[in-house]
C-alpha cells in the first residue's frame, strides 16, 4: 500500500503536465484505504455506546421486576398472616408442610426459612400483579410465578431465589431485628444497581441490604414492611 501510494503520489497524468493527478481507479483505491481507516477508529466508541445503553436497559427492566416482585411478596406474605394468624414459615400446624414453632419470627436456624415459600405454595393465597388479593382453592401464586417457566413462587424473575428470614440487628440481641426477603446468590453489579435506585446505595444500612455470598455473588436483602 505505501508503494502504490509512493506511485500515485509521483505519477503525473499526460493531459496536465504541471500538475500531479491520479485515475478515477486510483482515486477510487485511496478512499477506501481512508475510508477503512476512519471506520475500525470509530466503530469501538459506536460498540460502547451501544453496549452501555444495553446494560442501562437490562438493569432498567430488571429493576421494574424487582419492584413488582417486592410489592407483591409483601402482600402475599400479609394476606397469608391475616389468613392464618402466623407468617409462613414460622406456621405452628401441620396442614401446609413441616410446621414452625409460632415464635412470630421466621428463623433460618430451626428451618423455618427455608419452609415459609412452601407454606405460601400451600395456604391458598393468589396475589395477582395488579395487587388484586384474594383466595382460592389450588396452590399459592406470587407475581414470581406468573410467567411461563416460572413454577415456583421462591424463584425470582431477576434469577435469584427468594425466601423469608428474620435477621437479628446483631447477634448478641437476637430478639431484636426484622423480617426481610433475602434474595440469593444475585449478580453483585445487579445488586448495588437496585440499591442505589430504590434505596441509599449503603450496602450495610437502610431497607435494601447486601451480604457476601458465594462464587463472587451475593444475597440482597429487603426488608419486609407488611410487619
Amino acid at each position: 500500500m505505501r508503494g502504490l501510494l509512493r506511485r500515485l503520489m509521483c505519477r503525473r497524468d499526460s493531459r496536465w503536465p504541471s500538475q500531479a493527478g491520479l485515475s478515477v481507479g486510483e482515486l477510487a483505491i485511496v478512499l477506501v484505504f481512508l475510508g477503512s481507516i476512519i471506520y475500525f477508529a470509530i466503530k469501538p466508541l459506536y460498540t460502547n455506546e451501544e453496549g452501555e445503553h444495553h446494560l442501562k436497559m437490562i438493569l432498567y427492566f430488571k429493576g421494574v421486576i424487582f419492584e413488582r416482585e417486592v410489592a407483591g411478596l409483601s402482600s402475599q406474605v400479609s394476606l397469608f398472616r391475616e389468613l392464618h394468624g402466623f407468617l409462613p414459615g414460622d406456621y405452628p400446624r401441620k396442614d401446609l408442610g413441616r410446621p414452625g414453632n409460632g415464635n412470630g419470627r421466621v428463623e433460618w436456624q430451626n428451618g423455618e426459612s427455608a419452609e415459609a415459600m412452601r407454606h405460601l405454595k400451600a395456604g391458598r393465597v393468589r396475589v395477582k400483579l395488579g395487587g388484586d388479593n384474594r383466595t382460592e382453592e389450588g396452590r399459592a401464586l406470587s407475581t414470581l410465578s406468573q410467567v411461563k417457566g416460572q413454577p415456583d413462587p421462591d424463584e425470582s424473575l431477576i434469577g435469584s431465589r427468594v425466601r423469608l428470614q428474620w435477621i437479628p440487628n446483631s447477634p448478641d440481641k437476637p430478639l431484636v431485628g426484622a423480617h426481610y426477603f433475602v434474595l440469593e446468590k444475585m449478580n453483585r453489579g445487579l445488586a448495588h444497581y437496585l440499591d442505589g435506585k430504590y434505596d441509599d446505595g449503603d450496602p450495610d444500612t437502610g431497607d435494601i441490604r447486601i451480604r457476601p455470598a458465594s462464587e463472587g455473588d451475593v444475597d440482597l436483602l429487603v426488608l419486609f414492611k407488611g410487619w
